[in-house]
C-alpha cells in the first residue's frame, strides 16, 4: 500500500511485492537519496530480495543474494544495511547488493544491532555464545558464553539486556572510551585505538595526538620499525616538539626517516634556522640534488635564507648558494662564492657595477687588490667611475632592495649586508631648473685617495686613475696630486737611467 492509511477514507487496498512460499526472516527500509528512491530489503530463508518503490509507477524487484538466512538471523544496522548470519559467515547486504563479508565460526541463532555493535548468539552445544563486534573498526567487543539458552536481546538507556530460557535477565555495560583505549594500549591495537577516537564525539585533536605520539613511541621502541614510527610523528607535525624526534633519528641509518619529518616540517612553517641547517645537511649526505634543488628554488617555502646559503656553501655546492644569494640580495654571501670561492672574478666585479653606490664602494674596498691583480683593466675603468659619476649597470640602491626583496626578507637580513656608509666625498651638481628655488642635486663619489693601494704593482693603471681624477675635479685631495707627482719622478728617473745606459760608453771604447 502505498500513502497515508490513516488519512485515507474508504477500503484499503494494498498491493503484492513478493509471492512465494519461503518464510520472511527479515525486513527493513532504506533510502537512497541520489535516487530519491525507498528500498525494502526483504530476507527470506532462501534469498534475500530489494524492491524498490519508486516516486511513480509499480515498484521493481531485484535479487541481491542469492542465500537467505534462518529466523532471527537478519538485523538492520543504523545506517540501514542488513546483515544476515549464517553457519558460514555474517554476510552485509545494502540496496546495491552484497558489500562485504565477515568470517565468523559457528552456527548463528540470532542477531541484533546495538549503537555500532552487532550482536550474534551462536550455539556452542549447551551453552550459547554471545559475542559482540565492532564492525567498522573490527574488533571484538566482548564474548562470553551463557549456560541458560538465550531466547531474546533488548536495549534500553544505552544497555543490552539479555533474556534467557531459565528466566534470567542479565545486563551488559559498555565501557567508557577511555578504559577502551587504556585496553587497547596493553594490546597494542593502536590502530583500532585511532578509529575508535575518530567515531567518539568527546576527543579532539589532542586526544588524537596523544594515540599517534604512543603509537610511535610503541612502532620505535617495541617494533623498531623506524619508518611506522616516523610516519605517526609526520601525522602530529604541527604539535609534536621537533626536537623530541630529531634526537631519535640522528642516527647516519635513519637520515632519510629524519629527511622526511624536517621537510614535513618546513611544510608546515614550524621550522627555525638549525632545522633548515639539519635538512640541508641531510640532502647534501644523501647526495640528493634534485630535492636539494627543489628546496632551494621553491618561492612557496619558508627557511632562513643565510642558513641555506651557509649549508651550501660549506658542503660546495656553490651554485646553490649564489643562487640563493643573488635571488635574495645576500650581497656579501654572492661576492664570498663568486670571487674567493669560484674565482669568477669578472662576474663578480660585474655583479658589483650592478649595486648602490653604497655597497659598490664598499665592496670594492674589500675584493678592490684581488680583481686589480685579475682584471686591471676594468677594474680601473670602473674605480674611475666610482671616483667620478658612478651609475650602477641597473636598478640599484635601497629603493631596488625594498622592491626585489623576498617574502622572507623580515626574518633573513644578514646584518653584514646592511648599507654600512662608507667614507665618500660629496659631489654638489650644478645642474639645477632654470628658474627654480630647488636646491642643487648632491651625488655620491668615492674618494680616490682610499683606492691608491689598491694599485700595488700595476703603476701603469694607477697613473690613468689619477690622471682621469685631476681631470675630472681639479679640487680633489692633495693625496692624489703627490701620487701622480711620484708616479712622474719615477717614470723621469727611469727615463733617465734607461738613456744613461744606453748612451754611456763600453770599456772596450775607452
Amino acid at each position: 500500500y502505498r500513502g497515508d492509511f490513516l488519512r485515507e477514507r474508504g477500503a484499503i487496498k494494498p498491493f503484492e511485492l513478493q509471492n512465494s512460499t519461503d518464510a520472511v526472516t527479515g525486513i527493513g527500509y532504506c533510502e537512497q537519496t541520489e535516487e530519491n528512491t525507498l528500498t525494502l530489503l526483504v530476507a527470506t530463508t532462501q534469498n534475500v530480495k530489494a524492491h524498490h518503490l519508486l516516486a511513480r509507477g509499480p515498484p521493481t524487484c531485484e535479487d541481491l543474494h542469492p542465500y537467505g538466512c534462518q529466523k532471527s538471523c537478519a538485523v538492520m544496522s543504523l545506517d540501514r544495511i542488513m546483515f544476515i548470519g549464517r553457519a558460514d559467515g555474517v554476510f552485509e547486504i545494502g540496496p546495491d547488493g552484497r558489500r562485504g563479508c565477515y568470517a565468523f565460526e559457528g552456527e548463528r541463532k540470532l542477531l541484533f544491532w546495538f549503537k555500532n555493535y552487532l550482536v550474534e548468539v551462536q550455539h556452542a552445544g549447551d551453552e550459547d555464545q554471545l559475542n559482540i563486534y565492532h564492525v567498522r573498526n573490527k574488533f571484538v567487543a566482548y564474548s562470553g558464553a551463557f549456560t541458560g539458552k538465550v531466547t531474546q536481546i533488548v536495549s534500553e538507556w544505552g544497555e543490552i539486556f539479555v533474556l534467557t530460557a531459565d528466566r534470567k535477565m542479565l545486563q551488559l555495560t559498555e565501557k567508557d572510551v577511555q578504559t577502551k583505549l587504556e585496553m587497547l594500549y596493553k594490546k597494542g591495537f593502536y590502530t583500532v585505538a585511532l578509529k575508535l577516537a575518530e567515531d567518539s564525539k568527546q576527543f579532539d585533536a589532542s586526544h588524537r595526538f596523544d594515540i599517534h605520539l604512543k603509537y610511535g613511541d610503541h612502532l620505535y621502541s617495541v617494533k623498531r620499525d623506524f619508518k611506522g614510527a616516523m610516519e605517526q610523528y609526520i601525522q602530529i607535525v604541527d604539535r609534536i616538539e621537533p626536537s623530541y624526534v630529531i634526537r631519535k633519528y640522528l642516527d647516519a641509518q635513519r637520515i632519510k626517516n629524519l629527511t622526511d619529518f624536517l621537510e614535513e616540517l618546513h611544510a608546515v612553517k614550524r621550522a627555525n634556522p638549525d632545522h633548515t641547517t639539519l635538512l640541508l645537511n641531510c640532502y647534501t649526505k644523501l647526495k640528493d640534488d634534485d630535492k636539494l634543488k627543489k628546496f632551494v628554488n621553491d618561492d612557496c617555502q619558508q627557511f632562513h635564507v643565510e642558513t641555506a646559503i651557509r649549508v651550501c656553501r660549506q658542503a660546495n655546492y656553490h651554485n646553490y648558494a649564489s643562487s640563493l644569494a643573488k635571488k635574495y640580495k645576500q650581497h656579501n654571501w654572492y661576492l664570498k662564492m663568486q670571487i674567493e670561492d669560484m674565482g669568477n672574478y669578472l662576474k663578480g666585479l660585474e655583479y658589483i657595477r650592478r649595486l648602490s653606490f653604497v655597497q659598490a664602494d664598499k665592496n670594492m674596498k674589500k675584493y678592490g687588490k684581488l680583481l686589480m691583480h685579475k682584471a686591471p683593466e676594468l677594474s680601473t675603468k670602473f674605480l674611475t667611475e666610482l671616483c667620478t659619476d658612478y651609475r650602477p649597470t641597473v636598478l640599484g640602491g635601497e629603493a631596488a632592495e625594498k622592491q626585489l626583496s623576498g617574502p622572507r626578507g623580515s626574518i633573513h637580513d644578514n646584518p653584514d649586508n646592511l648599507n654600512t656608509e662608507p667614507t665618500h666625498c660629496a659631489l654638489t651638481s650644478s645642474h639645477a631648473p632654470a628658474g627654480s628655488n630647488a636646491a642643487p642635486l648632491s651625488t655620491q663619489r668615492s674618494c680616490p685617495q682610499d683606492f691608491i693601494h689598491i694599485f700595488v704593482d700595476h703603476p701603469n693603471e694607477l697613473q690613468s686613475f689619477l690622471e682621469h681624477i685631476t681631470k675630472h675635479d681639479p679640487d680633489c685631495d692633495p693625496i692624489v696630486y703627490n701620487t701622480l707627482l711620484e708616479l712622474y719622478l719615477r717614470d723621469h728617473h727611469l727615463l733617465a737611467r734607461d738613456c744613461l745606459l744606453y748612451t754611456s760608453p763600453s770599456p772596450r771604447d775607452s
